[in-house]
This record gives structure tokens, C-alpha cells and sequence, in this order.
């Protein structure tokens, strides 16, 4: 319609809802005054509130430095004034990217709790808007949530992606409206209609019929690693953590500290030394580089002139801390330390030479689960899971890797790794001799 719609414009648009379900998306281009005038001009006033499911964002936001609840407040008017649901699309991406709602998926709680106050006692909104490519999947998965257990729909939709994005999307919207038992709105997934191509193989056009149906099922079998079963556990997990987190947390005596207690082992094949894998090991203020969840590791001195370490670790939004000290540092077999204070734990790594140019290193790490990340998963059975092969192997993997780059390029590295890996070494990872 514009800014300014025609009379033809109009008819076009009234004589469209007495035959079809429409919605619209005014990409905040009206004032009040404007979406008030438009509405009325529709010759008759029950289309507006059968026929339209909605109008995303119609109206422009008036003071952009404003909390995005005044908006919505203006939303809310526009709805009691002239029948027009809306649907919450950019304000979603304010909420979320504002100092209040974050600027990374740490801070997904903190949103979370943000549209939880924004859509309580709306009586206009008919959805929110999901963008995962902008918001992020579980972050998306658990927005859809929120707005489902207060009545409001959740529409899944693309930024223009190709079909591998879309196909993702198509899932979170499956799984999302599984977990309702019902689809309140289609989703918008029809962008694919705007590329020449697609990176996707069948391309994602060629699993929508000509009714506009995707079969999502059908469409998981081209996808691996990310596929349909994996963002409909990721929802389930959201919905437990939800309610664990809603649960009131008390810090407990030992005996509970003791049904947190988790151990973690892994071994990884390393292609260089026992001794530049523990001088590079060693040197901790370096971890972070290879261990992603480190915010940091510093050194520290205390009144006793002892050295200790000082260890940020953020999962999932929940940020701990604790200081350590070394209990073993034997160059270039094993290296073992232990907390002295905050995050219970202790850890010993051991470097096994199995040839001059080659070693395994195997981790092990002791520790008491932090109850706020504890409550980010569904049990602590999956957390343990979660430590030992996202946080413990894919760090040891990424140091391998940051090692390699880095011999490469000061001309340390110069056997043939594929040579090294013909030759079949068993280690074997319950091996007590480690320190502990």
C-alpha cells in the first residue's frame, strides 16, 4: 500500500481478504495517524480483524533511544483503536542486540526475561518474527517458547538465505511448532523464490510443492551433523533448562556437591614432540586461544610472593571463576594443578612419547559442576558429555592445530604426519597413572 495508498490500491486489497487470509508488512513506514487512516479507509471493518492475521511492525518507531516497550505500548493502542494485530520483527532484534537484551548468546537469559515482560498483558500481538541467521538458533528455539506459552505465534523466517539456512530454519520451525502441537501462522520460508540458485543439492525450491508445502522430513536427509533430530533435542533441552532455571537455586551442603562431581578423560594423538606439546601446553595464558569457553587465564602472585593462576570460563551465558595452583610440573611428561579457591576442581595432563616426533597427550579433569551451568542442561549425564567432547577434545584438537600452524610457519615442523599416522599407537585412556 505505501505511504500514501490509492483508492485502487485499496479495493485491490479489500476485494483480496473477501476470498483469502492475508498479512502484511509495513516495515514501521506509517505513523499512528497514518496506519489509523489506511485502516478506515478498508470499506469493511470486520476484514481488518478476521481476514489480515497480522501487520508487521506498522508503525515507525517514534523515539528510537525509548525502551522498546513504548513502542509496543503504541502497537498496543493502534490494535484497540482499529482491530489491526501486529507482529514484532525489528523490535525483536532491539530487544535482543540493546544493552539490556545483549550482544551475544551469552546473554540469552537476560532477552529471554526481556520479551517475557514485553508480551506480558499484550492483547494486539499475534506473533514474533524469528530470523535465526540473525538471532540465533537456540536463541530462536526458546523466544518461540516464551511466546507460545503466552498464546502467541512464533513465525520462522530467512534473511535471504540459501537453502542450507533455509533448511534450518524449516527444522527450528517444525520442531518449535511440535512442541505446541499445532501451527498457528505459515512460516516464511519463501525467499528461496528470489534466488537464481542454491547451494543446496537438491535445491531447497524442489522440496516445496506448489501449495507452498515443505516436506521437512524429506529435506533433514540431505543434511548431516545439523539435521531435524538435532534442533528437536536442542528444543527439548531448551524447555528443560527453562524450568530448571525458573526452579530457586540454593548452594547445598557436601553430600549434594557430591551428586555434582563429574569426571572427564581424553586422549589425542599429537604430531610433534612430548616436549614443544608441554612447553606450549605450559604456557597458560596461551589456553584461551585454543579453548574457546576461556575468557582468560592470568597469572597472579599472592602476599607470599606464590605464583597461582586465575581462570575465566563462560558456557552457554554463565560465567565462573576460580584461581589454581601447579601440584605437578615434570617437563616434558605431565603437568597437573588444582583449584584453591571458586569452581572446585583439579586437572592433570600427560604428554606420552610415542616417537621422537610424536607423543598422545591425555587429559584428565576433576571438578564440581557449577549449579548454574548444571542447570543449562537436561541432566548432568549430558553435561559430562558436553565437557568431555565439546570443551575437553575440540580444545586438545584446537591446540594440535594452533601448534601445527604455528611449527609450520617457523619451519619447526618438517616430518611427514602422514607417515606418523600409518603407524598404529594404542594408548590406553583408564591408564591411573596420572596424578590424581
Amino acid at each position: 500500500l505505501g505511504d500514501d495508498p490509492s483508492r485502487a490500491a485499496l479495493d485491490l486489497v479489500e476485494a483480496l481478504l473477501r476470498h483469502r487470509r492475508a498479512r502484511g508488512d509495513a516495515n514501521r513506514a506509517w505513523t499512528f495517524e497514518d496506519a489509523v487512516a489506511c485502516a478506515g479507509e478498508l470499506g469493511d471493518a470486520d476484514l481488518l480483524r478476521d481476514r489480515v492475521e497480522y501487520v508487521e511492525e506498522p508503525l515507525v518507531r517514534r523515539d528510537p533511544s525509548a525502551p522498546p516497550a513504548r513502542h509496543v505500548g503504541d502497537l498496543e493502542a493502534l490494535f484497540k483503536t482499529t482491530g489491526m494485530r501486529y507482529a514484532l520483527d525489528e523490535t525483536l532484534g532491539e530487544l535482543v542486540f540493546s544493552e539490556r537484551g545483549g550482544r551475544s548468546p551469552g546473554d540469552t537469559a537476560t532477552a529471554l526475561e526481556a520479551l517475557d515482560a514485553l508480551l506480558a498483558g499484550t492483547e494486539g500481538c499475534a506473533a514474533i518474527i524469528l530470523k535465526p541467521a540473525l538471532l540465533g538458533y537456540e536463541r530462536s528455539v526458546r523466544m518461540a517458547r516464551a511466546a507460545h506459552v503466552r498464546g502467541i505465534g512464533a513465525v520462522f523466517t530467512s534473511s535471504f538465505d540459501a537453502g542450507v539456512g533455509l533448511g534450518h530454519a524449516a527444522f527450528l520451525a517444525a520442531a518449535a511448532d511440535g512442541a505446541v502441537g499445532t501451527s498457528r501462522h505459515a512460516h516464511g520460508l519463501g525467499t528461496f523464490e528470489r534466488l537464481e540458485g542454491d547451494v543446496l543439492r537438491p535445491a531447497f525450491r524442489a522440496r516445496v510443492d506448489e501449495r507452498g508445502r515443505l516436506d521437512y522430513r524429506v529435506l533433514g536427509k540431505q543434511f548431516r551433523g545439523l539435521g531435524l533430530r538435532d534442533v528437536e533435542e536442542a528444543l527439548r533441552e531448551a524447555a528443560a533448562r527453562d524450568e530448571e532455571l525458573a526452579a530457586p537455586q540454593q548452594e547445598g551442603g557436601e553430600e549434594e556437591m557430591a551428586l555434582r562431581e563429574i569426571e572427564a578423560r581424553v586422549s589425542v594423538p599429537l604430531p610433534f614432540s612430548s616436549t614443544i606439546a608441554f612447553d606450549r601446553f605450559s604456557n597458560l595464558e596461551e589456553q584461551p586461544r585454543w579453548s574457546p569457553w576461556l575468557k582468560s587465564v592470568t597469572y597472579v602472585v599472592d602476599e607470599q610472593d606464590n605464583e597461582e593462576t586465575e581462570w575465566t570460563l563462560q558456557v552457554r551465558g554463565f560465567r565462573v571463576k576460580w584461581r589454581a595452583v601447579k601440584t605437578i610440573d615434570d617437563r616434558p611428561r605431565r603437568l597437573a594443578w588444582e583449584s584453591i579457591s571458586g569452581v572446585k576442581n583439579k586437572g592433570c595432563i600427560e604428554f606420552v612419547a610415542t616417537s621422537k616426533q610424536s607423543c598422545v597427550a591425555m587429559l584428565k579433569i576433576d571438578f564440581v559442576a557449577p549449579k548454574g551451568i548444571l542447570a543449562l542442561f537436561p541432566g548432568i549425564g549430558m553435561f559430562q558429555k558436553f565437557v568431555q567432547n565439546k570443551l575437553l577434545r575440540w580444545s586438545l584438537e584446537k591446540f594440535r592445530l594452533e601448534v601445527m600452524n604455528s611449527l609450520l610457519e617457523n619451519s619447526e615442523f618438517v616430518h611427514d604426519v602422514r607417515d606418523e599416522e600409518a603407524e598404529e599407537v594404542i594408548i590406553d585412556p583408564s591408564d591411573e597413572d596420572l596424578g590424581m
